[in-house]
């Protein structure tokens, strides 16, 4: 049994890597593979469970937010743009909000951009970045660059205002979350 999925794992790992060749050579560079997705063995069960078995915590992490942006890339970036006070780019004058902490069902929220804009998440994590440690830094940063792969392999198939984010994207987001506390 082991054999069998060890072999389906190593088949879609070089048909995945075919494709992202193929890509690239199609679409120009941008869409060639991160050094780290040869690390990592993502596959799916029958339930469409993502598998996730990666050499370091680094691929690991890849492979993490990889198949999260396969499932869920739009809602993720406006999570993202909404803890920048960004999300009115997208969705426009009524994301700006009214300034008030409201209960949406099952977790409390500021409304809208006006006070993660006040926040200053991203700001802060840019200037503190020295202060994380570094480990941690290298496993954010490996977060970023899966879903940035997944941008780049399918960026003729999604939304243009979706845009790469950073190891400080990602800090600034779990940030904000805290003020649903």
């Amino acid at each position: 049994m082991f054999q069998s999925v060890g072999r389906i794992i190593a088949f879609r790992l070089l048909l995945s890597y075919a494709a992202v060749v193929l890509g690239a050579l199609a679409f120009g560079a941008s869409a060639l593979p991160d050094p780290l997705a040869a690390k990592v063995s993502i596959y799916r069960d029958d339930f469409g469970v993502p598998h996730i078995v990666g050499e370091t915590e680094e691929a690991t992490f890849f492979g993490y937010s990889y198949t999260q942006a396969q499932d869920h890339l739009e809602r993720m970036m406006l999570e993202y743009r909404e803890a920048q006070g960004r999300r009115a780019e997208v969705q426009g004058f009524s994301a700006l909000g009214d300034g008030y902490l409201h209960f949406i069902p099952y977790e409390y929220r500021w409304d809208g951009d006006y006070l993660a804009r006040l926040s200053h998440t991203k700001k802060c994590v840019v200037e503190n970045k020295g202060k994380i440690e570094s480990s941690t830094y290298r496993i954010l940063d490996a977060f970023a660059r899966g879903v940035n792969q997944y941008i780049a392999e399918h960026r003729a198939e999604i939304p243009a205002w979706i845009d790469g984010i950073t190891a400080e994207d990602v800090e600034a987001l779990e940030r904000s979350q805290y003020m649903r506390f």
